[in-house]
């Protein structure tokens, strides 16, 4: 039966009813709205229940000139899911929010620059168990994020074994994760604003990187799904950036010459220098005088980095000019070596590290003596 009303304002009246509405609808329907904003939702069975707490007076939907909560998804955004077994009803920052602190986010794209590690995050929620309008599901695609929590980790370098360790682990070091390959605990950093970059970590490093969503809206998220970082080709010629860099790489030499093809990165060196010359340039730097008087006595050298810088050129340089003659669009820049890192073997197996400005024999860096953890070896058994 149709309820029969002067105006939208005027309360309900169904004829043969011993109750009416105490309210007119649009006051009802606030108050409807009202607890189905409730954090957490109603399940369905209970809604009467917590209304009549609400607000005082019975849940009665023709009051609300509706047939039951569901007419309310279109034009109120109201939805519903199951939890527990229950139907829960909610507002549609209700089941927004549960969406969101329930589900994990999909694992973020993670992009190498010389700024660090650029975070791509993906807000894409799965709405299959949840009954609501379109414009609910489009809600995730247009929220600000004021921020994001970044947890990474490093991964460990179990391709090394140490000369004084054996691979067997002892039950305590089952139970802290110690021993031959130690676990790495993860970092955690705060940032406010894109670009999302983590700056402290290593281009030889390899890492695994989850995304905590912030908000105004709905606060924190779940961390995502784990990304892991697509290991670098350190077998290239890299920008040079600044003589604190290269030293840098050259202190942290031992968590990645594992991954060094030195043939091929001596290859690279040709580009600039013919083979000749380059093994005169490194027969007279075994015997470079800042070497020797360390005492130490290298057998064995090879190039482990090239790092290079572009070099503006002069139009009116006249071997340039002839050059740009027949291609005026190129030699704008060139390419020449910034920086040469060598290994430097002695008959012991002492290792040290030397840096040169180019290919030059000036020396800017070098290390002192260490020793290098052996390979591990992997026979796969045949089939």
């Amino acid at each position: 039966m149709k309820s029969k009303r002067l105006s939208t304002e005027a309360s309900v009246f169904v004829p043969g009813e011993t109750r009416h509405c105490p309210v007119n609808s649009s006051e009802y329907l606030k108050c409807v709205l009202k607890t189905l904003n409730t954090p957490g939702g109603i399940p369905s069975h209970t809604f009467h229940v917590k209304f009549r707490a609400d607000h005082g007076f019975e849940w009665k939907p023709i009051w609300a000139n509706v047939t039951s909560l569901n007419d309310l998804k279109e034009s109120d955004g109201v939805g519903n899911y199951v939890e527990s077994g229950q139907l829960v009803y909610g507002s549609e920052d209700v089941v927004l929010r549960h969406i969101y602190s329930s589900q994990k986010p999909p694992a973020p794209l993670l992009l190498r620059s010389s700024k660090g590690l650029t975070i791509i995050p993906f807000l894409q929620y799965d709405f299959e168990q949840y009954d609501v309008r379109n414009k609910t599901k489009e809600a995730f695609s247009k929220l600000i994020l004021e921020g994001l929590n970044l947890r990474y980790e490093k991964l460990e370098n179990k391709s090394l074994i140490s000369p004084s360790k054996t691979e067997t682990k002892t039950q305590n070091d089952e139970e802290t994760g110690e021993g031959a390959d130690s676990v790495s605990t993860a970092s955690k950093v705060y940032v406010s604003k894109a670009p999302w970059v983590i700056s402290d970590v290593h281009p030889w490093n390899e890492y695994k990187v989850s995304v905590q969503y912030i908000s105004k809206r709905f606060g924190t998220s779940l961390y995502s799904e784990t990304s892991t970082t697509v290991p670098v080709n350190l077998n290239v010629v890299f920008e040079y950036e600044s003589w604190e860099k290269e030293i840098e790489w050259a202190n942290h030499f031992k968590e990645f010459f594992h991954r060094l093809d030195l043939n091929e990165i001596e290859k690279n060196v040709h580009d600039f220098l013919p083979r000749k010359e380059f093994d005169e340039f490194k027969d007279q730097l075994k015997k470079h005088s800042r070497i020797k008087e360390t005492g130490f006595r290298p057998t064995h050298l090879k190039l482990c980095r090239i790092a290079k810088k572009q070099q503006k050129i002069s139009k009116h340089d006249p071997i340039i000019s002839s050059i740009n003659k027949q291609s005026p669009e190129n030699n704008k820049e060139v390419a020449e070596v910034a920086a040469c890192h060598f290994k430097l073997v002695d008959q012991n197996g002492n290792v040290k590290l030397v840096i040169t400005e180019g290919l030059t024999n000036e020396i800017k860096h070098i290390s002192g003596r260490f020793r290098l953890k052996k390979r591990k070896t992997v026979v796969e058994k045949q089939k």
